[in-house]
């Protein structure tokens, strides 16, 4: 497969055999007014970031691979937003497709990544935990998965697999407080093994359609289902958090793939489970209607534009499980050769079950417009703003994020 190499000019990668290799490198500036996520005693400021990858494909009659790496790192300039400094965060995955076009094959995928979050969706800012001194988490996860593959025909797979995650979340001691101007002092909190059998089936009945069905089971494990919170001043928790373990059961079917020249679809429904231990406080469990609706439509060459609408429910760290219905649409666009924009509008509504509850809603806007200054450089700026808002005080938040980015590849 890789015998030879093609010597091409920026922007066009590197070609070695069947493989396409591409690095690139993305820095900027950007100014945020509340990079922290607080809900009080904001404070603003500039920051730059940098994010050099590298993705490497390849794709032959026997064997398809992919191998992709980054990594991120972002300083704060400001004496009291340092301690959100983040130099190690980064990202690897892979995934192989063996003997793909055989009766027998089997498909192999690796996920690892370790990220720094203002915690976005999750932790920050809840007084279950007294979390909100300067706001953030790390979260280190490990997914891996494999499938034997087998083809009755040119038109109908089944895929029969498993996977195994491994999650350690880390969150600020309570002894850092947002004044400091050092370093987040994290401490572990919770760790969690996620496995489980996983099952697919797909008839390509059209070129590009096929109708789907997918399924999984998995289990739920946490290194500790109690954790101390004797010394916080939440009332509610009394001297100890409760993370029971549990088991999820998903099943969907629908439709998937490109229905004419411009309208590309996913539509599917299906049920889903989630039973919790004995640990489990205030809710045993969740079931109910599980969906994902995808439309994207070519308004013409030019104009691409797409909605989606998504619930389900997941795990979560602080909490049994949280609960969500997710919309969200977007219009990208491209003005001659050289100029594009991005724009797009989300929103979630979060239900938390279990020792703590929460209902929120999240609302986020994006817009950005860049240029190509050449096939392998691009310029772009763009403002975001993202905003959350519970019935828990806490845990709301408004954040502008206006951002000046260059990206280069080879």
């Amino acid at each position: 497969m890789l015998c030879s190499v093609s010597y091409a000019g920026p922007g066009d990668h590197i070609r070695v055999g069947d493989a396409v290799i591409a690095p690139r490198i993305a820095l900027g500036f950007e100014y945020r007014t509340n990079p922290a996520q607080m809900a009080s005693d904001v404070i603003g400021g500039p920051d730059m970031t940098i994010s050099p990858s590298l993705d490497i494909s390849a794709e032959g009659p026997e064997l398809a691979f992919g191998f992709g790496g980054k990594w991120a790192m972002r300083k704060f300039f400001g004496p009291k937003l340092t301690s959100l400094d983040r130099y190690s965060d980064f990202t690897i995955n892979g995934d192989f497709d063996v003997f793909r076009k055989r009766v027998v094959g089997f498909k192999i995928r690796e996920n690892c990544a370790l990220l720094g979050d203002p915690n976005e969706d999750l932790l920050y800012g809840n007084p279950a935990l007294e979390v909100n001194q300067p706001a953030y988490h790390t979260r280190f996860r490990n997914q891996m998965g494999g499938a034997l593959v087998l083809r009755a025909g040119p038109t109908l797979e089944f895929d029969l697999g498993a996977s195994w995650a491994f999650d350690d979340y880390s969150t600020a001691s309570n002894n850092t407080t947002a004044s400091e101007d050092a370093k987040v002092k994290l401490e572990s909190l919770n760790r969690r093994h996620t496995y489980g059998p996983e099952i697919t089936a797909l008839w390509t009945f059209f070129p590009r359609s096929a109708l789907v069905l997918d399924g999984e089971y998995l289990f739920n494990s946490w290194a500790d289902n109690s954790i101390d919170t004797s010394g916080n001043s939440s009332e509610s928790l009394g001297d100890s958090l409760e993370i029971p373990n549990s088991q999820h059961f998903k099943i969907m079917t629908g439709l998937r793939g490109r229905l004419t020249e411009r309208m590309v679809v996913i539509l599917m429904l299906g049920y889903g489970t989630g039973n919790y231990g004995d640990k489990s406080l205030n809710v045993s469990g969740v079931d109910g209607l599980l969906t994902t609706l995808q439309l994207r439509y070519d308004l013409g060459a030019s104009h691409k534009l797409s909605v989606g609408y998504q619930k389900g429910f997941l795990d979560s760290f602080f909490t049994n499980y949280v609960s969500y219905n997710y919309i969200h649409a977007g219009l990208e666009s491209r003005y001659g050769t050289r100029f594009g924009s991005n724009i797009k509008i989300l929103t979630r509504f979060e239900g938390y079950e279990g020792q703590v509850e929460r209902n929120d809603i999240l609302l986020q806007a994006q817009g950005d417009f860049s240029v190509d200054l050449a096939d392998w450089a691009t310029l772009s700026t763009g403002v975001w703003w993202i905003e959350r808002g519970s019935n828990t005080s806490s845990v709301e938040y408004d954040d502008v994020n206006i951002h000046l980015l260059a990206g280069f590849t080879y």
